[in-house]
């Protein structure tokens, strides 16, 4: 007799790349898919207990939906390809469209106030990192001081997947990182724990980033869009604005594919001041003779 279907979840996950929230994400989508099946022999899973299970999932919004058919054909799609299923029951499956909204982004006065509350060292590398360069927030937990080279103004960033890119520096960011560099050793994390040795975990420096959105008064309620990765967002926004390319904001952010970066392709209103944060221009005299 087929294994059920709960017993090829974990492989199925451990045969992908994702990343602990996207993996945890799988997990969590794939347990409700079972047990509404009532987790069944996998070869036996039939068309109509699919949709079935598809016709519950009509209170979730559109996003949720797409989510939740996305984690299920691609563990169906998984178990096609081992022999385990013959067929795949959620080709009679639409994925839901949803509409594309512009990304939400920061103002001139929003990224004045957000630079004005970061306090800290700490912050002002997280917070410029990640307006700057467009990193994640766990990317920022994750960045080594062996992996900064101040006079080529690069840094070497591992993202998703254990996957790794180049990003250049804007200027702010370089002076930034250079005072962080000051308390750090020479070797190990940049951004380390206030008490203790070693680094931060990537929900420490999503905290961090957000707590000094919140105190700039940018963020004030759940949900609104405006946490630790909408400085992401209006670094590809601006990005964009100055005339860089799709491929090359695609490139920055490490999507690995296109249709990744779409969302990313809204117009803010975003006046010089952003863009000037942002610039990649000559380094100032006393940063040169630093490097």
């Amino acid at each position: 007799m087929s294994t059920t279907l709960s017993a090829h979840v974990e492989a199925f996950i451990s045969a992908r790349t994702y990343s602990p929230n996207s993996a945890r994400q799988r997990r969590i989508i794939l347990a409700m898919f079972v047990a509404h099946l009532g987790d069944p022999p996998a070869g036996s899973v039939t068309a109509g207990q699919v949709l079935d299970w598809w016709h519950s999932t009509e209170r979730l919004r559109p996003a949720s939906r797409k989510a939740h058919i996305s984690a299920v054909r691609t563990f169906i799609g998984y178990l096609v390809s081992i022999n385990v299923m013959q067929n795949d029951p959620t080709c009679y499956i639409s994925t839901p469209r949803i509409p594309p909204k512009p990304p939400v982004v920061l103002t001139e006065r929003q990224i004045m106030d957000v630079l004005r509350h970061a306090n800290t060292s700490r912050e002002q590398a997280a917070v410029s990192l990640m307006l700057g360069c467009g990193m994640r927030s766990c990317e920022v937990a994750w960045l080594r001081v062996e992996n900064i080279d101040i006079a080529r103004r690069v840094l070497t960033v591992m993202g998703k997947g254990g996957k790794v890119r180049e990003i250049p520096m804007p200027v702010a960011t370089v002076a930034c990182v250079m005072e962080m560099m000051r308390y750090v050793p020479s070797s190990g994390p940049l951004i380390r724990r206030q008490r203790g040795e070693g680094g931060v975990h990537p929900s420490t420096a999503r905290h961090l980033v957000d707590s000094v959105l919140r105190r700039a008064g940018v963020k004030r309620e759940a949900f609104d869009g405006r946490s630790s990765h909408v400085l992401r967002r209006t670094c590809a926004t601006v990005l964009l604005e100055s005339g860089a390319s799709i491929k090359d904001v695609q490139e920055i952010l490490g999507h690995a594919t296109l249709s990744s970066t779409m969302p990313y392709l809204g117009r803010g209103n975003i006046m010089r001041l952003v863009a000037d944060v942002i610039d990649l221009g000559p380094l100032p005299d006393d940063l040169s003779e630093a490097a």
